[in-house]
């Protein structure tokens, strides 16, 4: 089932179902960012950015997720414990958190899918981190406020892009702590977050992505009903 707004269409499937996996084909996700905005240190793509892009390609053009469909242990902790995360952020904060499902733009091929949204305001990011990494925040910050690891920027950027909240709430929570360590957070503001600077990566991204489906298209003479016709390339038969 689907709904609207003016910004982006949401689907209310569960993640990692048949149906999410299958809205994600060829479309630009939050937990892919970090690989888009890859790049050598001369500024080139690197080999993660190129491999996303094909993925992407790939995906336009069969129509199929090319994702695999793999759980690990610690995975599967990070799903279980998602709702516990959310129930002891909400008892700290005092919020209602929705569970809006997958939030895909209306006017372009990019998509999020949230762990939670605080009305229109604020999106939730959840993590069930390693107990190791999930130490390394708190150190790192001095306590249990602090500013969104490094490793996850990317992909709460991104969420915060499509969302169009004001700001949002990373949390990293670990149950095997004690009470006043298993809830880490930090909150970041849209105005803060370069997402002009990280829009126009995207769409470059996009563009690219659709440019190469494009040229493909025009190689095989695909018409716009997805027939087939022999036509020549670089001079040669197909």
């Amino acid at each position: 089932m689907t709904h609207s707004t003016d910004r982006y269409t949401v689907l209310d499937a569960p993640q990692r179902s048949p149906e999410w996996r299958q809205a994600r084909a060829g479309v630009l996700t939050a937990s892919r960012a970090g690989e888009m905005l890859g790049r050598l240190k001369s500024g080139l793509p690197n080999q993660a950015h190129k491999d996303y892009l094909t993925q992407l390609v790939v995906e336009r053009l069969t129509g199929m997720p090319q994702d695999e469909v793999y759980q690990t242990v610690h995975m599967q902790r990070g799903v279980d414990c998602e709702p516990l995360a959310r129930a002891d952020l909400e008892a700290v904060t005092g919020w209602c958190i929705d569970t809006p499902g997958m939030l895909l733009l209306r006017d372009l091929d990019a998509g999020a899918s949230p762990d939670g949204m605080v009305g229109a305001h604020t999106i939730v990011e959840i993590k069930a981190a390693k107990s190791t990494t999930h130490m390394r925040y708190l150190r790192d910050a001095g306590g249990i406020r602090g500013r969104v690891p490094t490793e996850h920027l990317a992909q709460c950027r991104h969420s915060l892009w499509v969302s169009g909240c004001e700001s949002l709430e990373f949390c990293s929570w670990d149950d095997r702590f004690p009470d006043g360590l298993r809830l880490y957070r930090a909150t970041l503001l849209a105005v803060d977050a370069g997402l002009p600077e990280y829009e126009a990566d995207a769409r470059k991204f996009l563009d690219d992505v659709a440019k190469e489906v494009e040229t493909l298209r025009e190689w095989c003479g695909i018409d716009d009903d997805g027939n087939a016709a022999l036509v020549e390339v670089h001079g040669h038969g197909v």
